[in-house]
């Protein structure tokens, strides 16, 4: 009996070690192809990357592309409101401008009216402009003075380049004035350096004057100037007229100092008694 039971332990023994054995043995296999799995892992990984990142970029590139578009867009978009804005400022600036200059303008042309002195007349009031026609052939202006300030009819109209026309009605506080231009006008004139008297009249349809000469033994030349004469009791003699501008046909034509597109104050004279 006790020897049995020997043999039942030895054996019993036998069977624990090689079971054992077993398990390390699958312990160690285990471990082996786990290292083994990770390391295959990791290469599929890196070849997977590598075989989908061209792929990836092929698929995404019209995305960023799209996506880099927009944002240009948004960015031209954001330029385009910005240059507006600037135009606008630009634009607001150039009216500040015009207003100045203008302002700057009718403050010289004022104070040279004011500074207009001459021993063959008087000022009798300074106006300004507040009515013309709108075309540059218009022949009648309104000034902003009229009774109020004593004005005559057939007082001198001029500003400070020259002759411009003469009153022809008075109201209260206005009164209208027929402009040189006006073919109804006819004022006797001279030339400066000659002295060679003349008629000269408007044409109504032009801003060129036509000349008339009284004597033609002596007949001025293309450039001369022409001022008034005095003659006939209307307008002061020595007044700038204007400057012979062209001879056609024998027809002496002269073209006006004053621009009367342009016209805002002007002086209203009378010759010295």
């Amino acid at each position: 009996m006790p020897i049995i039971k020997s043999k039942i332990f030895t054996k019993s023994k036998k069977t624990s070690s090689f079971f054992i054995t077993i398990l390390f043995i699958l312990s160690f296999l285990l471990v082996f192809i786990n290292k083994a799995d990770l390391y295959i892992g990791s290469k599929i990984k890196t070849v997977s990357a590598d075989i989908a990142s061209p792929i990836i970029y092929f698929l995404t590139f019209p995305f960023d592309k799209s996506i880099s578009a927009i944002q240009n867009l948004n960015s031209l978009k954001n330029i385009s409101i910005e240059n507006n804005k600037l135009k606008e400022e630009i634009k607001i600036l150039k009216q500040w401008q015009s207003l100045s200059l203008k302002l700057i303008n009718e403050n010289k042309a004022y104070k040279e009216l004011l500074n207009v002195n001459d021993d063959t007349f008087e000022t009798l009031e300074t106006a300004r402009v507040i009515n013309k026609a709108p075309n540059i052939f218009a022949n009648i202006i309104q000034l902003n003075i009229g009774l109020n300030k004593n004005i005559e009819i057939n007082s001198g109209v001029l500003n400070e380049r020259g002759l411009i026309g003469r009153i022809i009605n008075i109201g209260n506080v206005t009164s209208r004035v027929l402009l040189i231009t006006d073919i109804n006008s006819s004022i006797p004139v001279k030339t400066l350096n000659q002295d060679i008297n003349a008629i000269i009249s408007g044409q109504s349809d032009s801003i060129l004057l036509k000349l008339k000469f009284i004597k033609e033994n002596k007949m001025p030349k293309i450039g001369e100037i022409i001022v008034t004469s005095g003659n006939a009791d209307i307008f002061p003699p020595n007044i700038a007229v204007g400057k012979i501008y062209k001879i056609e046909d024998n027809i002496y034509y002269v073209k006006p100092f004053v621009n009367f597109k342009e016209l805002e104050f002007v002086n209203v004279i009378t010759k010295k008694l």
